[in-house]
């Protein structure tokens, strides 16, 4: 019996519940002993500074009060069990978005495009970000539009442009919008404005000194009391986001959803931990598709890695042990940039080759792991 018959998608399931299950039950552990938590904890929505979340999760995690402290925990380990589903089914607090992000895709990978709108519409009222992924949907739904009425996309980016303003794309929009005005209005008749502002408005100004890998922390750490507006820092920390804006209309979204998020992340003004896991779930539907080498996949994982543990080392010396550090945390911030760059390049250099190979005649594997194009052989 080989290693990969092991692998079945109930072992990898059982696994997975277990690792995480074990991994909740040494949190409990872990912040009973330890001075660095493992557990973030906000109390109420809106009631301290932190709590920057729509307060549906909030209700969600009620039971924390009266069913067990770690509820939510394990609410999040079974929603990150239900993302491994989905993925199969496409062969291809974070948990829960991730999951409303998949499903959104899966619907529109079904041309259920009402259905993926509502998500879509729930997606960003748990989170702004994924508002990015209906420029794509909206990309697709012309594209088959078009394609019934045995005509093809237009070249000149005017004219694209105007072909994305048709009915069904006007229907997708103003479901997704509903969706998401409804569940704001929900909330806000409850929250008031406290809801509206720190869940949405306070974003558009959001300035981290502290707890970001972005090298924009410096620049807001140096000129905290400075009067800049928002509008500013908005236009020239998201330039490098809207850059691929246009690509992503002509793309498919089982590999735009995966790079867009990737490079939100990546350029965004503010970026934590749990930034990573948006993009981290979405990578299997591309990792099947990649013309890459083993040791070059190895390779960019170490880089990704080690970027985050030279960042880590110095944030750990400037929260714990309170050093003076700024600079050196600045310095690492590049790296991480430079690193996670790197390796977003490589992930995009490696599908376009794969894409390419199999435009040129199929693909086949690598001696060294990984795939290549080969030329069709009469």
């Amino acid at each position: 019996m080989t290693l990969s018959s092991y692998f079945t998608i109930r072992n990898v399931l059982v696994l997975a519940i277990i690792i995480r299950f074990g991994l909740i039950v040494y949190s409990e552990w872990h912040d009973a002993h330890s001075v660095v938590k493992y557990t973030d904890i906000d109390i109420a929505p809106y009631t301290r500074e932190t709590y920057r979340y729509t307060p549906l999760l909030a209700l969600l995690m009620l039971p924390n009060e009266w069913l067990h402290p770690s509820f939510g925990k394990y609410l999040f380990a079974a929603c990150d069990i239900v993302n491994g589903l989905i993925i199969y089914r496409l062969l291809c607090s974070e948990a829960i978005l991730s999951t409303l992000v998949l499903l959104t895709l899966y619907a529109a990978l079904k041309k259920r495009w009402d259905a993926a709108a509502v998500l879509l519409g729930v997606s960003t009222h748990w989170k702004i970000y994924p508002f990015v992924y209906g420029v794509g949907c909206l990309g697709v739904i012309t594209s088959e539009g078009m394609q019934r009425r045995g005509k093809t996309m237009p070249p000149a980016t005017l004219a694209y442009y105007a072909a994305l303003a048709n009915w069904r794309t006007l229907r997708f929009l103003a479901i997704s919008a509903g969706t998401f005005f409804a569940l704001g209005l929900g909330c806000y008749a409850i929250w008031g404005y406290p809801f509206l502002y720190e869940s949405y408005l306070y974003h558009l100004h959001r300035l981290d000194h502290r707890h970001n890998f972005s090298p924009y922390f410096y620049l807001v750490y140096l000129s905290w009391h400075d009067t800049v507006t928002s509008a500013q820092q908005l236009s020239a920390t998201s330039a490098p986001q809207l850059s691929l804006l246009r690509r992503a209309l002509r793309s498919p979204l089982t590999s735009f959803i995966p790079q867009m998020t990737a490079a939100f992340v990546l350029f965004n003004k503010v970026c934590t931990s749990q930034y990573f896991l948006w993009y981290l779930l979405l990578l299997p539907l591309i990792m099947s598709r990649l013309r890459m080498r083993r040791r070059e996949a190895v390779l960019c994982v170490v880089v990704w890695a080690l970027a985050q543990a030279v960042w880590l080392f110095n944030g750990y010396r400037l929260e714990f042990l309170g050093e003076n550090v700024f600079l050196a945390l600045w310095a690492s911030s590049l790296v991480y940039v430079l690193g996670h760059g790197w390796v977003l390049g490589q992930i995009i250099e490696a599908y376009e080759g794969a894409v390419q190979g199999r435009s040129d005649g199929g693909v086949q594997s690598r001696p060294g792991g990984g795939v290549q194009s080969r030329s069709k052989v009469d």
